[in-house]
């Protein structure tokens, strides 16, 4: 069932001011709580527009995830998790959520945790991963896996290539990957991944993979979104949220240690040279290794990088 948070996003209009009392009426939810929910959602950052003397509409069509609709679209497909999947209105994190679930008990294999916003999200090397809510898909998915350590990169990287892949075919954009963790498409950030591993010895007992993607939020300077793109024909999150989540169980079901996705990877990295945060000089990339590891050369200097140097 719908929070009130949602049904009041579903209920905003884009084309028309509407005064909280209006919308109250419409929801049948008391005035003061329409209004508490309107300020929440200013603050984190739906574009919305307000007018003391008119109310408020939304700057933009957005859509929440509608989960009847993205459980069928999965269940049309054969995705075997259909019915594990969790829509949230708002969380502190999917990662979170979902090791909270684990810890309690639940198998999270093949569990995936969807938001509409989530306030305390991390990126890599522990940077804020957060998006406007309704404009962005951001999810975590458990997979359980029985894989050394050292094979996890590159199951990592065939992550990024299966979601590359299906995202160029929906969008008809050269989607590209910037090792090891986010999707660019022209020089800018779209998406990004990130796993985290539960480990046990040398063992990989559990890995969750955590997702954004932009749709149609505000994005800085250096990112992109779907609702830039001419050639994208729709922006219902539960289309994009139903295709890469089929992208996962794809590259699940090839399973290895992710080496199946090497020839993908090279033809698919974002650039052909980079400038070398310590030595300031252009390198070239050479490719991917077979371990995951970034190639790159300078001359008859040559380096391996199995994280981003700094």
């Amino acid at each position: 069932m719908a929070t009130e948070r949602t049904r009041l996003v579903e209920t905003l209009r884009e084309d028309e001011f509407q005064t909280v009392a209006q919308l109250s009426a419409a929801l049948k939810i008391d005035e003061a709580t329409v209004a508490e929910h309107l300020q929440q959602l200013e603050q984190d950052g739906l574009p919305l527009q307000s007018a003391s003397d008119c109310g408020f509409r939304l700057l933009e069509g957005i859509a929440p995830i509608d989960a009847e609709n993205l459980v069928e679209e999965l269940e049309k497909a054969a995705f075997p998790y259909a019915r594990q999947v969790e829509i949230l209105d708002t969380v502190d994190s999917t990662s979170d959520w979902l090791s909270r679930q684990q810890s309690g008990g639940v198998d999270i294999h093949g569990k995936a945790c969807i938001t509409e916003f989530q306030s305390a999200g991390r990126g890599r090397r522990g940077r804020n991963w957060r998006g406007s809510p309704y404009c962005h898909l951001m999810f975590s998915m458990g997979w359980r896996f029985q894989k050394e350590d050292v094979e996890m990169t590159g199951l990592s990287l065939s992550v990024g290539v299966a979601v590359a892949d299906s995202l160029r075919n929906l969008s008809g954009a050269p989607v590209g990957l910037k090792w090891p963790n986010d999707l660019f498409l022209y020089g800018r950030k779209l998406a990004g991944f990130l796993p985290s591993v539960t480990q046990r010895g040398s063992s990989v007992r559990q890995l969750r993979i955590g997702f954004g993607l932009n749709i149609c939020n505000p994005v800085p300077i250096e990112g992109i979104a779907l609702d830039q793109l001419d050639r994208v024909g729709s922006h219902d999150p539960a289309r994009w949220t139903a295709e890469i989540l089929l992208a996962l169980d794809r590259c699940q079901q090839i399973g290895g240690d992710g080496s199946w996705c090497l020839p993908a990877l090279n033809r698919l990295l974002w650039a052909k040279q980079i400038q070398h945060p310590k030595d300031g000089r252009t390198w070239m990339i050479s490719g991917v290794a077979s371990d995951g590891a970034l190639q790159l050369h300078h001359g008859t200097r040559y380096e391996e990088w199995r994280r981003w140097s700094s």
